[in-house]
């Protein structure tokens, strides 16, 4: 018999947290699974986009400009999708959270890669800070023929154990609430910075939220 899950709990977050800028709406699925949308007023996602770019343009050098001093525009181009992702990534912090056991795996479904990015430092990326290689060394042939998926320090774990292998390997005690596994794998690759690990996998540091060029 599948297992039946409650999800009543889950699709009121919406109506919680109205007032709060942002709704979640959960659908669920077969087998205890759930698809989570999170919607974010449009005015409240620009102001934090505009903080965090306000904050990246008072500390980035670029080639050709002196720290602080990049245009608007250039800044824009160069790191817009970054800006995206670390605004989302504040806003977060009033999204309703679970335990690490109501948590999925990774969506990414490693080994089976379905897609890579490839980032304007010519990182190639697993997943947004994840990286295989970089096409300033190598060609991305040459890359994706070399990759071994089972040896990798992020992808490697995911695979063998999913979230908590790499927390075990890593380790990182995930004793917080998260608001999906995306989150839990965020914050551990956060703390493996800090400690100063995989430098040269988890890349660029924009990815993280963290001043510098790679």
């Amino acid at each position: 018999m599948a297992p039946r899950c409650d999800f009543n709990r889950k699709a009121a977050m919406s109506e919680e947290n109205a007032g709060a800028g942002f709704s979640v709406n959960v659908t669920a699925g077969d087998d205890c699974r759930c698809s989570i949308e999170i919607e974010v007023a449009p005015q409240r996602f620009r102001d934090e986009q505009e903080r965090v770019l306000s904050k990246m343009a008072a500390s980035v050098t670029l080639p050709g400009f002196r720290k602080g001093k990049a245009p608007r525009k250039v800044l824009e181009r160069r790191f817009g999708k970054y800006v995206l992702a670390l605004a989302a990534e504040k806003l977060i912090k009033d999204v309703p959270r679970h335990s690490v056991e109501e948590l999925g795996g990774c969506p990414e479904n490693p080994p089976h890669i379905r897609r890579l990015h490839i980032d304007p430092f010519g990182n190639v990326l697993f997943c947004q800070g994840i990286s295989i290689g970089n096409m300033n060394f190598q060609t991305l042939p040459q890359i994706v023929s070399t990759f071994d998926a089972e040896k990798h320090p992020i992808i490697g774990p995911l695979m063998r154990g999913g979230l908590k292998e790499l927390a075990r390997t890593a380790g990182f005690n995930p004793g917080g609430r998260y608001v999906d596994a995306c989150h839990l794998c965020y914050e551990m690759r956060q703390d493996m910075i800090n400690r100063r690990m995989y430098r040269m996998i988890l890349k660029p540091l924009q990815a993280y939220g963290m001043e510098g060029m790679d």
